[in-house]
């Protein structure tokens, strides 16, 4: 009797036991089985990573607008960061087109290599005019941007009536230098009629989105990818 009553307290943990086993013999046949493909992929991986990481890459340079700050990039600045891309993002002292541009100038001559040069709206401005005659800005990248013309004005592409407090641009830059154009459909600042007809003037490269005037911060994954876009035409 006592042993019996052993017996089926032992029964189902022998059972317990013998599955426990089974699984785990299963799940090293597996990984015998797997590991290889596994490594391989692994490999594939970092073989494909290293070639889009292959060559240098430019710094990467976020001009905000007048109606936001530095902080305004924040969700494109991981992301290209995440990329492996150096990323500056200097204020605009919104003193006018002549003094902003010459601020923003200034600080591009600091930078040593390749530069990809990046303007929201009013920024537009300031990096037409800064990065004129710097033989190391690459690429512009216009995202719901003013693309000015010699003799234009802010009010007057806004409005299409002249005069504007904020100046004129120099020559522009984007007549010597590649340029991008992220253009948000939904944008109710700056008409995106408007902002294609000047990217058009400029033969840039046009990205269109239903966005608002904000829109590298309503849609940071989309304009980060098209900064990306000129970083990489660069090399």
């Amino acid at each position: 009797m006592p042993f019996s009553f052993a017996a089926r307290l032992t029964r189902p943990r022998l059972i317990i036991l013998a599955a426990v086993l089974a699984i785990a013999g299963l799940l090293i046949a597996v990984a015998g089985q797997t590991g290889p493909a596994h490594a391989a992929t692994g490999r594939a991986a970092r073989a494909s990573a290293a070639s889009w990481t292959s060559g240098p890459k430019p710094t990467i340079v976020l001009v905000h607008g007048a109606w936001a700050d530095s902080g305004s990039w924040n969700g494109i600045i991981w992301r290209l960061q995440l990329a492996g891309y150096t990323v500056y993002t200097p204020p605009n002292p919104l003193r006018g087109v002549s003094d902003d541009s010459t601020y923003l100038a200034d600080f591009l001559s600091t930078i040593s290599g390749p530069i990809v040069l990046v303007g929201h709206s009013y920024g537009g401005f300031a990096i037409t005019n800064a990065a004129t005659g710097n033989p190391n800005v690459k690429a512009l990248v216009y995202d719901d941007a003013y693309i000015a013309a010699q003799g234009d004005t802010l009010l007057g592409l806004t409005t299409a009536k002249p005069g504007s407090c904020l100046g004129a641009p120099n020559v522009p830059a984007w007549k010597a230098i590649p340029s991008w154009d992220i253009i948000g459909t939904a944008d109710n600042v700056l008409p995106p009629a408007e902002q294609l007809a000047m990217a058009q003037n400029a033969g840039a490269s046009i990205t269109e989105i239903n966005a608002p005037h904000l829109s590298m911060i309503t849609n940071p994954g989309v304009v980060a990818s098209v900064i990306i876009q000129a970083a990489r035409a660069t090399s």
